[in-house]
């Protein structure tokens, strides 16, 4: 089976950002789209693909407390530039061709 193992991890990664913060429905989708590039890699990143862009999207997801978040206002700054990063290395990650035999 093939597995993009890369992607797996950072989708782990910014599922415990988003767990830290309180953020459910992101990290929920982040876990389901776990689950699927573990069955099938190509309908995981396509799943993917599909939160970027358009209202409401992955891509406009900010942490703070103003949106219920559970992150100090000092810290904000910082929380969001992490997932940020996450954020653009799962679109590329999801954008390429590259998995691993399992």
């Amino acid at each position: 089976m093939l597995i993009d193992e890369p992607l797996l991890k950072l989708l782990k990664r910014c599922q415990i950002l988003l767990d830290s913060a309180g953020e459910t429905f992101w990290s929920h989708k982040l876990q389901s789209a776990q689950e699927l590039l573990a069955r099938n890699t190509a309908a995981g990143k396509r799943e993917i693909l599909q939160w970027y862009g358009g209202m409401g999207s992955f891509s406009d997801l900010t942490l703070s407390q103003l949106n219920g978040h559970k992150v100090a206002p000092e810290d904000e700054g910082a929380r969001n530039g992490d997932l940020l990063t996450l954020r653009s290395a799962i679109y590329l990650a999801a954008r390429s061709n590259t998995v691993t035999e399992q």
